[in-house]
């Protein structure tokens, strides 16, 4: 029967669409492409990359820039569009990724515009991949979820799963294994309708969830489902044995990982074009290899793994490298440069949100043998609140079983004598937890960051760490923001007699102050670039210079920071340096709101009324009904503004319940009220309430005066 070059055009689009991309290509072949209209050759090439690239063929970029230029001056713009889109998918899958990033957005633009919205939808989609490899899991996450939402608004019940099974792969990479494998359990029922390819892809990716939170057999009768849809696409062939090597090495048998490996090299040594997958096996062989103690080998597959991370920005990639040169440099005998490595890999799997592998990171360099005892209980213990946390019960009794050598921890008998440790009252789940990360990291010299709204105490961590970590050194607190720029050398490093007009004695620093001791920076978050800069010099180095001398001097100190605001959003906004944000969150402790303290607000109200030498009835009525009002107050300043009404309450009442429920069910402070509540929220900070009340200062200043207010 004969066929004219329309009729053979859209037999190739068919079995495109019916994922037949070698018989798409074969019917393509058979057409005379010096015979065809310009439109026809356009429309031949289009459907010729894609089905070559799906077949991760990358020898068309000819084809596709002939086909760009035709659309380009066409009407066509939904082919267009796709031109746009395979060009961004090609550029991916040779690791130019923020060139692809560009064109893909440019792509989804158009389909957006011209209301293509199931074309849209796998735009984002592989943005959202894309994003994934760049370690923007938030963006990764945020493209893939309105991709389904798209395909289901347009009643696509196949594409809407097959990219939801890339949703539970974007959940286990931010280390949320239980949503991802509930995710993936979702999806089982629809795999029916899936076409082969699809369905391999899905079992490869579901399986590595199911390893990693421990149950190896079912991870490996899950893979097992995909290898017989795989006989032609060498591409995915090599994923699979990727997959079963990764598969060999969370379960310790490194000889079977290593072997699929080689593998997965083997089938794609005719083509070495996804830098991305080569990167990520050889990564993994090294791994394998390092199990195996062939030290050698390790770091020469390593090196390569991560040229090609490097060159793709793939951050998973370059981190896990970092992990295998922390391993590799501590194994052989060079601790200093392992935890130099170590801490690259934390920073790194830190700022992409990869929280599985950031807790392994963890184990293994508490493992590795580079940190003394105080830094690899430091290290365990996070790690192990990660993985209590997704029921990974494997490293659960691993890290559990390494952290029973370590003594309880008490405070040093000096500090118990002198009454110098501070209570830290509450019977809440989190708190308890974060009262136990705080002891268990006091000894470490890692820097700790707290993170909290005003109020909840994060002055009351800092000093508690501080009296756990048995530091013979003095306790210095420093309000960041209140240091300028013109006084920095001189508050942080000190100063020699005559360094400067009215320099008339030498000057000992802050910093030098805090020698063997602890460094507590508060509001760090407003601290100027220039202190970032400096700070950051001392954490890398940790030397001073003091101003008008040209002798360093070594200091030794743990350095404390706190804030109050969101620093992810001040990192955004160029205003704080993500590299200074890594060194200050060695150990990130977040402290929640008192509102979100179960039980917290009686035993503390109770606690301080017995600090103002007040006791009441705890069993009765009155008591009773006194907390329920409590707890419906919003507590904007928190424990700090709890302490003050009991305080409020015991002076007002006289102990008499009565009296405090009549006080509370006010609900609302006076002039004079409000303002103390203000200013010890804010640390007595005048400017600061002043902003909050929109008015001046001097007005604050009369008001404090008119009030007889002061901080007793």
């Amino acid at each position: 029967m004969y066929r004219t070059t329309t009729d053979s055009l859209n037999a190739a689009s068919e079995l495109l669409g019916e994922k037949k991309f070698k018989e798409a290509i074969k019917a393509l072949g058979e057409i005379d492409v010096n015979s065809i209209s310009p439109t026809e050759k356009a429309f031949h090439n289009l459907t010729y990359v894609e089905a070559c690239l799906y077949l991760s063929n990358y020898e068309v970029e000819d084809k596709l820039n002939e086909a760009l230029d035709f659309y380009r001056s066409s009407d066509d713009i939904a082919r267009f569009a796709l031109a746009k889109y395979l060009q961004g998918w090609m550029l991916s899958d040779q690791g130019r990724h923020f060139d692809a990033r560009e064109i893909l957005i440019e792509a989804h633009l158009i389909y957006k515009r011209n209301d293509l919205d199931k074309l849209r939808a796998r735009v984002l989609n592989k943005l959202g991949f894309l994003c994934f490899e760049l370690g923007d899991m938030q963006s990764a996450e945020k493209y893939v979820e309105k991709s389904i939402e798209l395909y289901r608004a347009n009643d696509d019940q196949v594409n809407e799963f097959i990219v939801a099974a890339n949703l539970g792969t974007v959940y286990f990479y931010t280390g949320q294994l239980n949503k991802a494998i509930s995710k993936y359990s979702q999806i089982i029922p629809q795999i029916s309708t899936w076409d082969g390819k699809n369905a391999a892809r899905y079992y490869i990716q579901y399986s590595i969830p199911l390893a990693s939170w421990g149950d190896i057999d079912l991870a490996k009768s899950v893979l097992e489902k995909a290898y017989p849809n795989l006989n032609d696409f060498d591409h995915d062939r090599a994923i699979y044995f990727r997959f079963l090597g990764w598969i060999y090495l969370i379960e310790g048998r490194f000889a079977e990982a290593r072997d699929c490996f080689l593998d997965a090299m083997n089938i794609l040594r005719e083509s070495m074009r996804d830098k991305v997958l080569i990167s990520s096996i050889k990564r993994q062989l090294g791994e394998a290899l390092i199990g195996l103690k062939e030290y050698h080998k390790a770091r020469i597959y390593t090196d390569e793994a991560m040229v090609l991370a490097e060159d793709c920005k793939e951050q998973v990639g370059i981190a896990g490298c970092y992990r295998n040169l922390g391993e590799l440099h501590a194994l052989t005998g060079n601790s200093e440069k392992g935890r130099e490595k170590f801490r690259k890999a934390i920073d790194l799997f830190s700022l992409i949100n990869a929280r599985y592998e950031l807790a392994l990171t963890r184990y293994k360099a508490a493992m590795s043998g580079a940190y003394k005892d105080g830094e690899r209980q430091a290290l365990l213990y996070m790690a192990c609140e990660y993985f209590k946390k997704e029921n990974i019960e494997k490293y659960v009794h691993i890290v559990e079983r390494e952290m029973t050598g370590f003594p309880v921890k008490t405070p040093p008998p000096a500090i118990r004598k002198k009454g110098m440790v501070p209570q830290i009252v509450t019977v809440d789940d989190t708190m308890k937890q974060l009262v136990s990360m705080a002891e268990n990291v006091a000894e470490s010299d890692m820097s700790v960051l707290l993170t909290g709204a005003t109020g909840t105490g994060k002055d009351l961590f800092a000093r508690y760490i501080h009296n756990y970590s048995r530091r013979a050194g003095k306790f210095v607190s420093v309000n960041a923001a209140a240091i300028p720029d013109s006084m920095i050398e001189s508050e942080l490093f000190g100063h020699s007699k005559g360094a400067f007009t009215n320099a008339d004695r030498d000057k000992v620093g802050l910093i030098e102050v805090a020698h063997n001791g602890t460094l507590y920076l508060n509001e760090i978050a407003d601290a100027s670039k220039e202190l970032q800069a400096k700070l950051l010099d001392v954490l890398e180095n940790h030397n001073i210079r003091r101003l008008g001398e040209t002798k360093e001097r070594r200091v030794s100190f743990r350095l404390i920071a706190a804030t109050n605001h969101d620093l992810n959003q001040l990192i955004e906004a160029g205003k704080f340096r993500i590299d200074l944000y890594h060194r200050l969150g060695e150990v990130p402790m977040v402290l929640p709101q008192l509102n979100e303290r179960e039980g917290d607000i009686q035993v503390m109200f109770l606690h301080f009324l017995a600090l103002a030498g007040v006791t009441v009835d705890e069993d009765s009525p009155e008591f009773t009904r006194l907390i329920k009002l409590l707890n419906r107050r919003n507590w904007p300043g928190n424990v700090r503004q709890l302490e003050a009404e009991a305080k409020r309450m015991a002076l007002l009442s006289k102990g008499s319940l009565k009296r405090m429920i009549e006080l509370s069910s006010r609900n609302t402070l006076n002039e004079r009220d409000q303002l103390f509540d203000l200013l010890r929220q804010h640390d007595w900070n005048r400017r600061e309430v002043a902003r909050k009340l929109n008015v001046s200062d001097t007005t604050i200043r009369r008001k404090i005066k008119k009030f007889r207010l002061n901080e007793n």
